[in-house]
C-alpha cells in the first residue's frame, strides 16, 4: 500500500495575526475609501481591539516573555498615568469617549512588541506596513486624479464624522487644491503613515532576497513619495529629508559624501516635478508669513501654552484639551471649532477632537508635568537604546541597518509630533511597537533558549 502524504499544515503565528490587524486598521477603517459603502462603522474597531487584546493577554499569560525593554515600560507608565487623569478630568464624558479611543490605539505598541519573536517576523511586519503605505498612497493618487472620490466616500460611510469631510462638492470646481487623504481620512494621517513606512526602506532593501523584490520595494517607495507630495504636507517632506540625512550621517552608507551629493542633486531635479503649491509652502517666505494655516497653529500654541501655565501641574484630563481651549481661546481655529459643533454636517464632532497641533503641548495640558516627563523619558530611553545597540552591532549587518532606520524614523516621528497631535492615531503607536520590537530581539532569543 502506498504511503499517503500528510496534509501540509499552515503555521499561523501571532505576528501573522498582528499583520492582519495592521492592514485592517490602515486600509479598512470606517472612514477609508476602500471600505464598502454601508459597512457598520464599529466592526473594524471591535475586530482590531479583540485581536490586539488577545495578543496582549497571551503575552501576560506567558509571564511577559519576552520581557519588556525599558521604552515599553516608560510607554506603559505614560498610558497608565493618562488613564488616571480621568479621576480629576474637567469633563468626564469627553475623557471617556476620547480616552477609550486613544487607549485603544496605544494597544498597538504592546501587541506588536509581544508578537515579534525574531528578526524575520519583524521584517514580515515591516513589509506589511510598507505594502499598506503603498496601497494608501495609490488610493491618494486616485483621489488626486478623481477628486470626487473623496466626496462620495465621506458622504456614505462617515455621516459627518470629524476629519473625514475635507472635500465638498462645491470645492471641486473652485480651484482649491485637493489634499489627498488616501485611506486615513486626513492628509496629515496619510503623510504620517508614509513617513513612518519610508524610513524602514533601506533595511527592507537589504533584506530583499531577489532583484524582483527590490524592484517592487523601490516602486512602492516611489509611489509613497508621490503620495506625500500630494498631501502638501510641509512637515512630512522635512521629516523624510531629515531622516534620510541622519541615516547617511550615522553610517547607513559606505560613502556618505557621495550619498549626500546624490541626495542634493535628486532633490534639485525633483523640484520641477513637485506640485507648485508644495514648493511654495516649503520655500516661499511670503507664504510662510501669510499662511492662514500657520497663523491658526500659532494661535493654538499661544493659547495652549496659557492653558498649560494655568493647569499644567496636574493636567485637565486625557482628551480634555479642547474643553478649555474652546472656552478660553481666540482666533480662527476656535471659531471654526464652534461653527462645526453647531453644524449638522459635523454631527459626530465633539470637543475631544480639538487638538493642540503639538503633541507635547497637548500632553502637558492634559496629563500635567508628570505625564510629559514620562513621554519624554520614553523617547530618551529609545534614543539611548538605539545608540547602545547600534554601537555593538557590526557595520553593514542587517540588524544594524534596522537600528539606523529606527533612529531615522524616530527623528521623523519627533519632527511630526511637533506640529500635529496624534495620541489617538494608530500610526505612532505602531511605529513605537516596531522600534521596541527591534530593541527587544536579543531578549526574544534568550527567551527561546
Amino acid at each position: 500500500m502506498s504511503d499517503i502524504a500528510a496534509p501540509r499544515t499552515i503555521d499561523v503565528r501571532p505576528v501573522h495575526i498582528c499583520a492582519v490587524a495592521l492592514l485592517l486598521t490602515l486600509l479598512l477603517s470606517p472612514v477609508s475609501i476602500l471600505t464598502p459603502a454601508g459597512t457598520p462603522g464599529r466592526i473594524p474597531y471591535y475586530v482590531e481591539s479583540a485581536i490586539l487584546g488577545g495578543l496582549i493577554l497571551r503575552w501576560i499569560l506567558r509571564g511577559l516573555r519576552p520581557a519588556p525593554v525599558r521604552p515599553v515600560l516608560w510607554i506603559a507608565l505614560g498610558v497608565a498615568q493618562g488613564v488616571l487623569t480621568g479621576l480629576w478630568a474637567v469633563d468626564e464624558n469627553i475623557f471617556v469617549t476620547y480616552g477609550i479611543r486613544a487607549l485603544h490605539a496605544a494597544l498597538w505598541t504592546f501587541a506588536i512588541y509581544c508578537s515579534v519573536e525574531d528578526r524575520e517576523e519583524l521584517i514580515a511586519l515591516l513589509r506589511a506596513l510598507h505594502a499598506a503605505g503603498c496601497i494608501a498612497a495609490l488610493t491618494g493618487i486616485a483621489q488626486w486624479l478623481l477628486p470626487s472620490l473623496q466626496v462620495d466616500y465621506v458622504k456614505e460611510n462617515t455621516q459627518g464624522a470629524v476629519g473625514a469631510a475635507l472635500v465638498w462638492e462645491d470645492e471641486l470646481g473652485s480651484g482649491s487644491i485637493i489634499r489627498v487623504t488616501g485611506t486615513l481620512a486626513h492628509p496629515l494621517g496619510l503623510a504620517l503613515l508614509l513617513t513612518c513606512s519610508l524610513t524602514w526602506t533601506p533595511a527592507l532593501l537589504q533584506a530583499a532576497r531577489s532583484n524582483f523584490a527590490k524592484t517592487l520595494l523601490l516602486s512602492s517607495s516611489a509611489i509613497q513619495l508621490i503620495g506625500i507630495a500630494l498631501t502638501y504636507s510641509r512637515m512630512a517632506a522635512i521629516a523624510v529629508g531629515a531622516a534620510a540625512l541622519l541615516y547617511v550621517l550615522r553610517g547607513g552608507v559606505r560613502q556618505p559624501a557621495r550619498a549626500l551629493a546624490l541626495m542634493f542633486c535628486a532633490g534639485v531635479a525633483c523640484l520641477p516635478l513637485m506640485p507648485a503649491t508644495l514648493v511654495e509652502r516649503l520655500f516661499d517666505p511670503t507664504h510662510l508669513r501669510e499662511s492662514d494655516s500657520l497663523q491658526a497653529r500659532m494661535e493654538m500654541q499661544i493659547y495652549g501654552a496659557d492653558i498649560g501655565m494655568q493647569h499644567g501641574f496636574m493636567g485637565v484630563g486625557y482628551g480634555c484639551y479642547g474643553v478649555l481651549y474652546e472656552a478660553t481661546g481666540k482666533g480662527r481655529y476656535v471659531e471654526q471649532a464652534r461653527w462645526m459643533r453647531a453644524s449638522a454636517e459635523y454631527s459626530a464632532y465633539d470637543l475631544g477632537d480639538i487638538g493642540a497641533h503639538n503633541t507635547y503641548l497637548e500632553i502637558w495640558v492634559e496629563q500635567g508635568w508628570f505625564g510629559l516627563f514620562l513621554i519624554l523619558g520614553g523617547i530618551a530611553s529609545l534614543i539611548l537604546g538605539f545608540v547602545r545597540r547600534n554601537r555593538a552591532l557590526p557595520r553593514g549587518s542587517l540588524d544594524r541597518n534596522l537600528g539606523l532606520c529606527a533612529e531615522a524614523g524616530l527623528l521623523a516621528l519627533i519632527a511630526s509630533t511637533i506640529v500635529i497631535h496624534m495620541q489617538e492615531a494608530p500610526m505612532p503607536w505602531i511605529w513605537l511597537g516596531l522600534a521596541c520590537a527591534w530593541l527587544g530581539l536579543p531578549r526574544c532569543i534568550r527567551a527561546q533558549t
